[in-house]
């Protein structure tokens, strides 16, 4: 058994170079929590995942650089990327709530691009008003942070584990 695990362990680092772990895992059917025989380097699979959602951004907005006009193209990039995030989670949804194929949705690159290009998309909407200067005082900023810190530390409390993939609100 110990040579089976040097054996892979060859495998396992190629994996873990080319950034395809998670990959590897969705081919192979592997879960995250059950393997027999452990890859050393299952851990990396959301680098892996990071780095292929870099991959995807990079092209997309490669292509938008080229399509668009370049008065609107933070604009059009920001609509762009709204658009992937909601396809990705729609992807995320069904894969993982119809369907139930959780690890398939665990380890996918294209059910993890929705909170990257969510992002990207409200980050570009902002640099697009360039123009328009927004002035706020300090308390605002400070109430924002205690709001927000305020509603995580709530979703906490209220929310309950029932099993390793569910959790209910009470």
């Amino acid at each position: 058994a110990d040579l089976d695990f040097l054996a892979r362990a060859r495998v396992h680092t190629l994996e873990a170079l080319t950034f395809s772990t998670n990959i590897v895992e969705i081919i192979s059917g592997g879960s995250y929590e059950a393997t027999i025989m452990p890859n050393i380097f299952e851990h990396l699979w959301f680098l892996a995942l990071i780095m292929q959602v870099y991959l995807v951004f990079y092209v997309v907005m490669g292509l938008v650089k080229k399509i668009a006009n370049p008065k609107n193209s933070d604009r059009i990039a920001a609509i762009v990327c709204f658009i992937i995030a909601v396809i990705s989670y729609v992807i995320m949804a069904l894969i993982g709530g119809k369907y139930q194929e959780y690890t398939r949705a665990y380890f996918g690159p294209d059910s993890h691009l929705w909170s990257f290009f969510l992002g990207a998309s409200l980050a570009l909407l902002l640099k697009s008003f360039n123009g328009v200067k927004l002035v706020f005082k300090k308390w605002v900023n400070y109430l924002g942070v205690v709001v927000c810190g305020g509603l995580i530390v709530y979703l906490g409390i209220i929310t309950t584990f029932e099993s390793t993939d569910t959790f209910v609100y009470i």
